[in-house]
């Protein structure tokens, strides 16, 4: 038997950062699952905590998932991983920029940055994390 988890996509999920350019907002009425196996979720948390640049996780292999580390965004935004979690955060109800992301197991964290209005987005991660996103919610 396998074992089955799925993701429920967020108001403000990775996937519509990462497809904010195409797409004609940031939120969508679609409602997208992302669903993994148990041996995809099968993955050991790290060791040591640490403070990660997200810009590095595009090479950061996913050995180990960074539950309790810091991903550090270009905006100076600090968000703390928690296992199977993720999460759209800003400054204020003002802030310019909305910093997100998003544990994808065995694939590694992905991690996103937009500014208001869906513009100039950017995203980080394992190109297959990004990929099981992508896959989970359409291009």
């Amino acid at each position: 038997m396998t074992t089955r988890a799925t993701l429920r996509r967020p108001a403000l999920s990775l996937a519509v950062l990462v497809l904010a350019a195409v797409s004609a907002g940031c939120s969508s009425s679609s409602g997208g699952l992302l669903t993994l196996s148990g041996a995809e979720l099968d993955i050991k948390n790290c060791d040591a905590l640490q403070d990660i640049a997200v810009e590095e996780l595009d090479t950061m292999p996913p050995t180990c998932r960074p539950v309790g580390s810091t991903l550090v965004f270009p905006s100076g935004a600090r968000a703390t991983v928690h296992e199977g979690g993720g999460s759209a955060m800003a400054e204020s109800t003002m802030s310019i920029t909305t910093s997100v992301w998003q544990d994808v197991a065995a694939y590694g964290v992905v991690a996103g940055e937009y500014q208001r209005g869906c513009t100039n987005p950017q995203a980080w991660g394992p190109s297959d994390a990004l990929a099981k996103v992508r896959d989970a919610f359409g291009e």
